[in-house]
């Protein structure tokens, strides 16, 4: 089909949610599999895409192009899939008053770190929320940790339009999903690196379990490593008192 026949449109039957699978599957997949960076996932977000299209397709009104429509979807769910994989486990560990982990004594430490070897780029938690504030848009979700409403938005490096995020801020916590030269620390802490080379170059982290090394500022826990297959996979930060 057509876009010129898709404007306006109240309802969709089996037939046109096939056409529009066929038309435009590979690149919703597509974009899917750039953001979550897992085949599981990119296959689980297309499939909401196109039910949620099937379910709303009355609210398109021809003010983009189909494309644009469900692309926008697919960006919109697949943060959300990320933020449900990722941000729950960040904002649940700062509850938990006893930081307990799966480490022993030995792979932890009580180490009082520096608050600049935390800073990415040369900036904390409030110098990167200070970047988001000129965005205009975002998504709301509700969050069911928190209780509350909260936002999402993206900052990506510049020439690298329809490419993932590279810094997702969600509510109170900042995510750097981009490895490479950009968003390091002092110490090179980076995107991609091995659980022996964050030791190496940071230290031992001061809670863990085995998907996350977590290190205190201050008097909390504000710094975030997750690992995916033994390697960085996400650094977090999240918001100070």
């Amino acid at each position: 089909m057509d876009e010129t026949h898709w404007p306006y449109i109240e309802n969709m039957d089996a037939g046109g949610l096939r056409e529009l699978m066929l038309q435009y599957g590979s690149e919703v997949w597509n974009l899917a599999f750039v953001l979550t960076k897992r085949r599981d996932l990119a296959d689980d977000v297309s499939q909401d895409v196109f039910l949620a299209a099937y379910r709303k397709i009355d609210t398109f009104r021809g003010a983009s192009s189909v494309r644009t429509w469900l692309l926008s979807i697919a960006r919109n769910t697949a943060i959300n899939r990320l933020r449900s994989a990722f941000l729950r486990r960040v904002t649940l560990m700062e509850r938990i008053d006893d930081r307990a982990h799966d480490a022993g004594p030995s792979e932890i430490t009580e180490t009082t770190y520096e608050r600049s070897r935390f800073s990415i780029d040369g900036l904390d938690y409030l110098g990167w929320e200070k970047k988001f504030l000129p965005l205009s848009s975002g998504t709301f979700f509700f969050d069911g940790v928190l209780g509350a409403r909260g936002l999402i938005q993206s900052l990506m490096l510049p020439d690298r339009e329809n490419a993932h995020p590279d810094v997702i801020k969600l509510s109170g916590t900042i995510i750097f999903t981009t490895g490479g030269e950009a968003y390091t620390t002092s110490d090179g802490i980076k995107v991609g690196l091995t659980q022996a080379e964050v030791i190496a170059k940071l230290g031992l982290p001061n809670a863990r379990t085995k998907t996350q090394w977590s290190y205190r500022i201050g008097d909390n826990l504000r710094f975030h490593l997750l690992f995916e297959s033994g390697k960085v996979r996400f650094i977090s930060l999240t918001m100070t008192v």
